[in-house]
C-alpha cells in the first residue's frame, strides 16, 4: 500500500540535488511507525520494531538522521515527549492558530518594502511579479501576485520549461513591476537556470529602484515602449567539454551562449536511477577573477549571458543601467557530472543588441576577448 509514497519520496530526496536526502529516512521512519498501528501479530510488530531500529540507528551513523534537529534522540522516543506536545497543540487548536499568525507576521516583517516602492507596485497592472523564488513578498506587503508558470523559477529546470516562462512575460497578462531578489541559492543564479526567461524580462522591462539591505532586492518596471533588438548567431563552436575552455567573442551587444549538453548512456542510466552529479559554468573575467555557478544541462540550451555575467549585486545592477562591469572573455564547464555527458558539444553564439528606445548606449560598446 505505501510502496508508491515510498518511490515518490526517494525520487524527491535521493534525485534532486543539495540536501533533499534528510527528508527520506525520517519520512520511512514514520512510515514504519504508522505501519506498526495497524499490524495485529507478535511477530509483525517485532519485525517492525527491528526495522524503525536500523533505520534510526544506520540514518544517525551515515548522517543521513539529525537527531536532535529531527526529535528522535531515544529519550523523546521512549517518552514521547514531541507526540504529546503536538497532540496538545491540537486540542488548544485556537491557541495554536494565534501563535502560528504571530510568528508568520514576525516573519513577514522582514519583507516589508520601502514605503516609496509601495506606493508604485500597489495599483501595478496585471499585479506584481516575483523572482527567482521568494514569493512571500507579495503576502508581506498585501500585494496581488502573479506568479512565473513554474512558480519559482528554479523550477523550471527544462529549455521548454523555460521557455514556457519566458512567454509570460511576453504576453497581456506580464506583470506591471517585478521584486527580483538577487539571491544566488546553492551555487544556482536566476539568469543561468531559466536564460530565455531572464532574457525576455531584460528587454521587456527597466530598473526603476535597487535595495542593498536588509537584502539586494531590484526593482523592475515593465517598459512603456519595447525597444528594438536583434538576436543574431555569432558563431558555432564544436568543442570538447573541460579542459582550458572556450574564447568568448568580441562583440559589441550582449553575448549569449547556447549550450547543447546531451547525456550519454551512462548519464541516462545514472539519471534513472539515482542522480547526474553537478556541473557547473566557470566564467573567467578581464581582471583575472574567476566566477562560477551550476549549469542546468536543459535551459542551458536557450542562452547564457556571458561577456557581461554580473559578479555581484552591485554588477548586476550596474548591468541594468547599460555598464560595462569586468566582462567575461572565457568559460570553461568543469565538475564532476562531467563524465556522464556525451564529451563533444556545440555551442552558438549569438548576440543581442539593442536599439533605442532600450537601455543606455553603452551596453553596445564594444568588449574585447583577451
Amino acid at each position: 500500500v505505501f510502496l508508491p509514497v515510498v518511490i515518490i519520496q526517494f525520487r524527491l530526496a535521493f534525485v534532486r540535488q543539495d540536501t533533499h536526502q534528510l527528508q527520506f529516512m525520517p519520512f520511512m521512519i514514520a512510515l514504519v511507525a504508522l505501519s506498526a498501528l495497524l499490524v495485529r501479530r507478535r511477530r509483525y510488530l517485532t519485525a517492525h520494531v527491528a526495522v524503525f531500529g536500523l533505520l534510526l540507528i544506520g540514518g544517525t551513523l551515515t548522517g543521513l538522521i539529525d537527531p536532535l534537529g529531527r526529535g528522535l534522540l531515544p529519550s523523546n522516543l521512549l517518552t514521547g515527549a514531541w507526540g504529546t506536545q503536538a497532540v496538545t497543540r491540537m486540542a488548544h487548536l485556537k491557541e495554536t492558530r494565534q501563535t502560528l499568525a504571530a510568528e508568520s507576521q514576525h516573519n513577514l516583517a522582514q519583507l516589508k518594502l520601502p514605503e516609496e516602492w509601495f506606493e508604485l507596485v500597489r495599483a501595478s497592472r496585471c499585479g506584481v511579479g516575483t523572482l527567482p523564488w521568494e514569493i512571500q513578498y507579495c503576502p508581506a506587503n498585501n500585494l496581488v501576485w502573479n506568479p512565473t508558470p513554474t512558480l519559482q523559477l528554479y523550477a523550471a529546470y527544462t529549455a521548454d520549461l523555460d521557455s514556457w516562462s519566458a512567454e509570460k512575460y511576453r504576453g497581456r497578462e506580464a506583470p506591471g513591476f517585478i521584486i527580483n531578489e538577487y539571491v544566488p541559492v546553492g551555487k544556482r543564479h536566476q539568469m543561468i537556470d531559466a536564460p530565455a526567461t531572464w532574457r525576455e524580462i531584460f528587454i521587456r522591462y527597466r530598473l526603476r529602484a535597487a535595495m542593498f539591505e536588509p537584502t539586494q532586492v531590484a526593482l523592475l518596471e515593465q517598459r512603456a515602449e519595447i525597444p528594438r533588438t536583434t538576436y543574431e548567431v555569432l558563431r558555432n563552436d564544436t568543442v570538447m567539454l573541460g579542459g582550458a575552455g572556450f574564447t568568448v567573442p568580441s562583440a559589441e551587444g550582449l553575448v549569449f551562449a547556447e549550450i547543447d549538453l546531451r547525456l550519454g548512456f551512462l548519464g541516462r542510466l545514472q539519471k534513472s536511477l539515482f542522480r547526474v552529479p553537478l556541473i557547473y559554468l566557470v566564467m573567467y573575467h578581464t581582471s583575472g577573477e574567476t566566477t562560477y555557478y551550476r549549469l542546468t544541462p536543459g535551459p542551458a540550451a536557450n542562452g547564457v549571458l556571458i561577456n557581461r555575467f554580473p559578479k555581484d549585486f552591485m554588477g548586476y545592477r550596474r548591468l541594468w543601467q547599460g555598464s560595462i562591469d569586468d566582462p567575461v572573455v572565457r568559460i570553461t564547464i568543469a565538475g564532476p557530472g562531467l563524465p556522464f555527458f556525451r564529451p563533444r558539444t556545440t555551442i552558438t553564439w549569438r548576440e543581442l543588441r539593442f536599439s533605442a528606445p532600450g537601455p543606455p548606449s553603452s551596453m553596445n560598446r564594444p568588449v574585447k576577448s583577451s
